[in-house]
């Protein structure tokens, strides 16, 4: 089942009053997110970057239907991300997140993930600089600024003195 970490916002936002603790280990590789959601300009966006790899996501769900579409709509933009990783099995990998995300219930969760969560706070931070730069917020807003950080440097999670990108971390977890 795919495991949303969720911020206190986040889920004040999808009215949950109280969260488990997150189960630390998974064998799926793709289901352990980080969820948070935050106003930029007037518009609401969501935010998701992947535990592991940091790949990060921003969605607009006014975009998509509303916060109620968010769940459903995630497996999608998901894809259209990694096909930009550039990944041998892509078709593979794809066939796979359709049938992991299909009919399964989503497991809510506290987030616990301090690296995490400044990895969050840089995307915040760029999304919001792409908006000083004049851009539209819509979707595809959030697609470019998205696309921007799959080649971001970071900070790895487990050695802080080494660097890499999030595209990096899923081509060498699938390649």
């Amino acid at each position: 089942m795919p495991q949303f970490r969720l911020t206190r916002s986040m889920a004040k936002e999808l009215k949950l009053t109280s969260l488990p603790t997150p189960a630390d280990s998974s064998l799926i590789f793709y289901d352990d997110w980080y969820l948070d959601v935050f106003r930029l300009g007037r518009k609401k966006i969501v935010c998701c970057i992947h535990i592991r790899t940091r790949l990060a996501i921003a969605i607009l769900p006014s975009d998509i239907g509303g916060m109620k579409a968010l769940f459903e709509f995630f497996p999608f933009i998901l894809k259209h991300h990694l096909h930009d990783c550039q990944l041998k099995d892509y078709k593979k990998i794809a066939n796979e997140i359709d049938v992991f995300f299909r009919d399964r219930l989503s497991i809510f969760t506290k987030t616990n993930h301090l690296s995490t969560q400044s990895h969050m706070t840089q995307f915040k931070g760029l999304l919001s600089a792409y908006v000083e730069k004049g851009n539209v917020i819509n979707q595809n807003f959030c697609d470019t600024v998205s696309h921007h950080w799959l080649k971001w440097l970071i900070r790895l999670p487990n050695n802080p003195k080494d660097y890499t990108r999030p595209a990096t971390l899923w081509q060498e977890h699938y390649n």
